[in-house]
């Protein structure tokens, strides 16, 4: 960030400035000197209340760059943006963060700060300090500053239910390496199936001694990587379970396609209690790695309290999955995950 507001930041010791954002939230964080707190919560405090878009049409121009760049020049990745649109046929997780081509070169100022002044509010923020403090005067310093942000109108939770019992199919062909996505939907977080899908995926393709590695890349040498991966696009919603793979040939995707399936049926009969304690430790192993350090903290802290609307989600984690057992794996992939339920997208060599 090249900026005053940057300076003042380094000055006071402050490091890894920066934002993300996701369908499901924007993120703000800051590594700073306990002593600096007071400075952060003034600074942020008169940002949100009254922000100065000063390099709107940089950044604009900036992100119009990096969509051509990241989608419309890479096969795969708009084949992942095409794979959501049939997936989600009207609920907003069929868009971009990022935008569409054929809209960013027309976002207007005054459109960015509605949106920001109808959407950053105070119902929908998440504060979380982590580090050495006084608790009783942080909470003193953050209502002094961010108290006094106004409210605005409470914004509707959206309530549109997919149809997940359909099959929907996409065939697309372009100049690079061949690439198939198959996805189910399925329940979010905290109900209690998504922890059965979290284990699922890593007994699928948890490392290079997983069920779909061994038997795609290294036994069949049909594809060069695959994967699978659970609570995709967002998790403040119902979402999808995702299976990923890359053949090799283009003349091979259906054979990969068929495979994935067969070894999805397969993993509900043949699981063993030993698979699953064996990807419970590496899920616990993963989270542990993830709170390594107070900025890792505060980031998991503050998104599971802004998704699910509980932190303490982080702390009953392990305990949720040690209770997963076969029959819960059976169960839920019968649920939700039948062949003709599936979307699928395929990218085949022109």
């Amino acid at each position: 960030v090249n900026s005053a507001y940057d300076a003042i930041y380094t000055q006071a010791g402050g490091i890894n400035f920066n934002a993300s954002t996701s369908r499901d939230m924007t993120q703000y964080y800051i590594e700073l000197p306990n002593d600096a707190l007071e400075l952060w919560a003034k600074l942020e405090s008169e940002r949100i209340k009254e922000p100065v878009f000063r390099q709107f049409y940089t950044e604009r121009n900036t992100v119009y760059e990096e969509r051509l760049m990241r989608y419309e020049s890479d096969p795969q990745s708009k084949l992942f943006e095409d794979f959501l649109g049939i997936a989600f046929l009207a609920h907003p997780y069929r868009h971009p963060t990022i935008g569409y081509t054929s809209n960013i070169p027309f976002l207007s100022l005054s459109l960015v700060r509605k949106f920001y002044f109808d959407h950053y509010v105070p119902q929908k923020m998440t504060i979380t300090v982590v580090g050495k403090q006084n608790t009783k005067q942080t909470l003193k310093i953050l209502k002094q500053y961010l108290g006094t942000i106004p409210q605005a109108s409470a914004q509707d939770f959206v309530s549109i239910k997919e149809d997940s019992k359909n099959t929907r199919r996409l065939v697309t062909y372009a100049d690079a390496t061949p690439y198939l996505l198959i996805g189910w939907h399925k329940p979010t977080m905290p109900y209690f199936d998504d922890y059965v899908f979290d284990v699922i995926a890593e007994i699928l393709a948890g490392g290079k001694s997983s069920r779909l590695y061994k038997t795609l890349v290294l036994d069949k040498k049909i594809v060069s990587q695959v994967d699978a991966y659970n609570g995709y696009p967002g998790s403040r919603y119902n979402n999808l379970f995702i299976l990923e793979a890359t053949p090799k040939d283009s003349s091979q995707c259906e054979a990969v396609e068929e495979l994935l399936y067969r070894e999805l049926e397969a993993l509900g009969t043949t699981c063993t209690q030993q698979e699953i304690d064996a990807a419970i430790r590496r899920l616990e192993s993963s989270l542990i790695f993830d709170i390594d350090t107070n900025l890792g903290i505060a980031r998991l802290v503050s998104y599971y309290q802004t998704i699910t609307g509980n932190w303490r989600y982080i702390v009953t984690y392990s305990d949720r999955l040690r209770t997963i057992r076969c029959a819960d794996i059976k169960r839920v992939l019968d649920t939700y995950c039948k062949k003709e339920w599936a979307t699928v997208a395929v990218l085949k060599k022109r």
